[in-house]
Parts: C-alpha cells; structure tokens; sequence
C-alpha cells in the first residue's frame, strides 16, 4: 500500500514512511505488535483508499445508531459496491428468534436505515 500511495500522490515511498502520523504509530511504545500492524494498516488503508473509508465510518455509525445487538449483523456488499445487503442472525430458540424478529421490526421503521441503504432502494 505504502508504493501505492506513494504512486497515487506522486510522492517518495520514503515520504510517506515519514509522515509524522506513520510514525506516530511504528514509535508508540504501548500497544503490543498485532494492535501496532493493525494502527498502521488502518493508516494506510485511510491513506489509499480514503473514500471507501468514509463510507465504512459512516457505515458503523449508522450500524450503532440501529442498536441491532450481537445476534443481528447487517453486512454491506463488498466494497459497498452494489446494492444488496445481507442480514444474518444467531438465534438458538424459538423465543429469541421471535426477539429478533421485534428488533428487525424496529430496525425497518428506524429513519437511520435509509442513510444505509442507496437512494432509491426504500
């Protein structure tokens, strides 16, 4: 990704190694090295790909606003290119399915929904 951005904004590789917020990241001291990788592949995936990131956000804002809990994941397309949408739901009795179902009630008449969902397709 690093040659990538670089190519991208017509800058050094070197360069962006160099950016303080990079850098930032490789010297912080506390977290361990899978939290640091993951700090800077955030970074760079921010970096490269800052539109897509946006959408992503703004996507796990609107997710937490519909306040779906643990068992109901509504899982953009990749890429959130395309318009279909996939809902999966954990349930291991006919009691909570019947909960899930009064949650997916409340998520089809929640307004936040249509900041998901493209124009044109509510």
């Amino acid at each position: 990704m690093v040659t990538e951005i670089a190519a991208r904004e017509k800058i050094s590789i070197l360069d962006v190694i160099n950016d303080p917020q990079f850098q930032s990241i490789l010297s912080d001291d506390d977290p361990d090295r899978t939290q640091k990788a993951s700090h800077l592949l955030f970074f760079l995936k921010k970096r490269r790909y800052p539109e897509i990131t946006r959408v992503e956000n703004e996507f796990k804002k609107n997710i937490h606003q519909l306040k779906l809990g643990n068992q109901i994941k509504l899982i953009p397309p990749p890429h959130f290119e395309g318009s279909t949408y996939t809902l999966s739901l954990q349930f291991s009795s006919l009691a909570e399915l019947q909960e899930r179902n009064e949650s997916l009630v409340q998520m089809i008449n929640h307004p936040i929904l249509k900041n998901i969902l493209p124009p044109g397709n509510y």
